[in-house]
């Protein structure tokens, strides 16, 4: 009895298809097998563990997104993928076999031939490509083993870019900060300050999406040896979440020269988890930012004991940003989900993605509109012209959405399932 569970167990691990019917069957020949004899409790363990691991280690999870146009499209995710869109198909790159357990949750790509991609953790590292994603290079390492990176972004020139991660223990009172000048193939460590020192609710990022951080401008004065940064930066921390504005200039050898921040706490609960997961492009002095919690998927109510509760007092997850040179103000938008990914389309449309679904709204909102959720709504999903998979209306490859981008006549939306499944949607669906 004992073999057999172990060869059968093994067995069912290496069958995809009928995982999960066969995992029952597993299980009740242990139970039957229990009621004829005392046998040891090991092969039920065993049965039980394999299904756990395989649910683990089957599920694929892009969160990095890089549009360029309407045929030219970077991703990347854990167990070490990096994929591209060729010709409708999307294709994997192959890499040098160190990194094939590396969680890469962001990537940038320049063009078709060029591109950067940043794993989160066990050393932080970065990759590039300059030939389409046949060979990668690491252009940078930490090797701190309290690192986390959470993004990547660069200026619309490509040639200035920064990386930023959660705190180092070694250095716990600023947010990890590394900037480059010549896309990405070298990094260098400026002088921190108040732009990006920690406070109870900004002492961390999140990567859920590769989006936690917008450039508004970024300028490298060669004649004065100036290095100006201005941008949005988002997260959370012990005391609930918050945005910050941060204007810095530094000289050529990394030391500040000037600095102003403005702090906006954003209305959600004062606990940890609960932050900014992501942020859409910017567009005329606005941006759309999401987040809540991850273990709140559908929204967590705001006063879960009273009887009389209303779908309106939930904690949202969608917010409109406006910001000037001195000040920023905060929109709720009415949509009562985890939101970690977001994105404007032309019109003022709105398409948001997170672990219930996808959704669309369109601005001006107002406080009388009814609240929006996430959905798996067959219209917005089931017409989809894919580039791997299939949704139907009964059930989904995905565990979750985790982020959104858009292209002249597409939208484009990466998550988590079964295998590597790019989305894309005609912009006219939404």
């Amino acid at each position: 009895n004992f073999n057999f569970m172990i060869s059968l167990s093994f067995d069912l691990y290496k069958q995809d298809e009928c995982f999960s019917w066969n995992i029952k069957h597993c299980l009740k020949l242990r139970l039957n097998n229990f009621k004829r004899t005392e046998v040891p409790l090991l092969p039920l363990l065993l049965c039980l563990i394999l299904f756990a691991s395989h649910n683990l280690i089957s599920a694929q999870s892009l969160r990095g997104l890089s549009v360029l146009n309407d045929s030219q499209v970077w991703v990347s995710g854990n167990k070490g993928y990096i994929g591209k869109l060729n010709a409708d198909t999307l294709l994997e790159c192959q890499l040098p076999t160190e990194y094939h357990s590396k969680d890469f949750r962001d990537i940038h790509g320049f063009n078709a031939q060029s591109a950067i991609a940043m794993s989160v953790a066990d050393s932080g590292v970065l990759l590039k490509t300059w030939n389409g994603g046949k060979d990668w290079f690491e252009v940078y390492r930490d090797n701190d083993s309290g690192v986390f990176f959470d993004v990547i972004e660069f200026h619309p020139s490509g040639k200035l870019g920064i990386l930023m991660g959660d705190p180092l223990p070694s250095n716990s009172n600023y947010i990890y900060f590394r900037l480059t000048l010549d896309s990405g193939n070298h990094w260098i460590e400026m002088q921190n300050s108040q732009w990006n020192k920690t406070s109870p609710k900004l002492n961390s990022l999140f990567a859920a999406s590769g989006s936690s951080i917008r450039i508004i401008d970024f300028k490298f004065d060669e004649s004065q040896g100036l290095i100006h940064l201005k941008c949005i930066i988002g997260g959370g921390g012990p005391s609930g979440a918050s945005l910050r504005l941060a204007r810095v200039t530094w000289n050529i050898y990394g030391e500040l020269v000037s600095e102003k921040t403005v702090n906006l706490p954003l209305p959600l609960p004062e606990s940890e988890g609960w932050g900014v997961y992501g942020m859409s492009q910017l567009v005329n002095d606005e941006v759309l930012v999401a987040g809540g919690h991850w273990k709140y998927p559908n929204g967590q109510l705001k006063s879960p004991d009273s009887a009389n509760i209303q779908k309106q007092d939930c904690d949202q997850g969608l917010f409109l940003l406006k910001f000037s040179d001195a000040s920023m103000s905060l929109r709720p938008l009415g949509l009562c989900n985890y939101v970690s990914g977001t994105t404007f389309l032309p019109e003022n449309r709105i398409v948001s993605v997170g672990t219930s679904g996808v959704s669309k709204m369109k601005l001006p909102r107002t406080r009388r509109d009814p609240i929006s959720n996430l959905s798996w709504d067959v219209n917005l999903l089931g017409i989809t012209e894919y580039v791997t998979n299939f949704i139907n209306t009964h059930s989904t490859p995905f565990k979750g959405l985790n982020a959104v981008s858009v292209s002249e006549n597409y939208v484009w939306i990466i998550g988590t399932a079964t295998k590597p499944l790019l989305l894309r949607i005609p912009q006219s669906v939404y």
